[in-house]
């Protein structure tokens, strides 16, 4: 299994992408163990957590924009990421798995970040893909990664839990912040109407104006 976006993010679309998630982290709700150890997955995906970016510095020049941090996230760390979040996020008849949106290059691109709370949810955040990669999570079938899961969301284990509490919180945020999701929180945004006949008569009553036309 091998993490394929359903529809290739750029830079540009996830950083644009990082910054509207601040517009909807107010509707976002805030929240593993498991198989038999695999020593070559684990070798693969840990890393262990890179040092911090240097920092944001000035503020950034609109007219020549540049990439201002590296991304964070082996192939192994997306594809745990793909993983999880889908089972966090799957799809129904309404809505898109996690992963068919780009929720993994969000999460990437959030842990990167260079800020205080992300440069936090980065070290969080891989140690808890480390852990999930030495439990065999990506080679689990799918109800034995949905136990883990299920063993871990139930707080069983602190560390483990604190690990799936902002790696959720995280991707709902992505999710919700995703055309997709802001489609489904029902946000319409500003619409443009072609003729405006005032507010509607059980409005009127309320603020006290008749309700006959004028």
């Amino acid at each position: 299994m091998g993490y394929k976006p359903g529809k290739p993010l750029t830079r540009r679309e996830t950083l644009a992408w990082l910054a509207r998630a601040g517009l909807t982290l107010p509707l976002v709700p805030p929240m593993l163990s498991g198989c038999a150890d695999d020593p070559g997955q684990s070798d693969a995906v840990s890393q262990h957590v890179p040092e911090s970016p240097a920092g944001y510095g000035r503020d950034p020049d609109l007219l020549n924009p540049t990439v201002p941090w590296p991304l964070t996230m082996t192939r192994p760390q997306l594809d745990l990421t793909e993983k999880l979040g889908d089972l966090i996020l799957p799809p129904d008849w309404e809505s898109p798995a996690a992963s068919e949106i780009g929720v993994p290059e969000f999460i990437d691109e959030w842990i990167s970040a260079p800020y205080p709370v992300q440069a936090a949810d980065r070290a969080t955040v891989l140690r808890g893909l480390e852990r999930l990669a030495d439990a065999g999570f990506l080679q689990a079938s799918p109800a034995d990664s949905g136990r883990m899961v299920d063993a871990i969301a139930s707080g069983r284990d602190s560390g483990d839990y604190e690990f799936f509490k902002r790696f959720r919180y995280v991707a709902m945020t992505g999710y919700y912040s995703s055309d997709v999701g802001i489609r489904l929180l029902g946000f319409v945004g500003n619409v443009s109407l072609a003729r405006f006949d005032g507010p509607p008569p059980e409005i009127r009553r309320l603020i006290g104006l008749p309700t006959g036309k004028t």
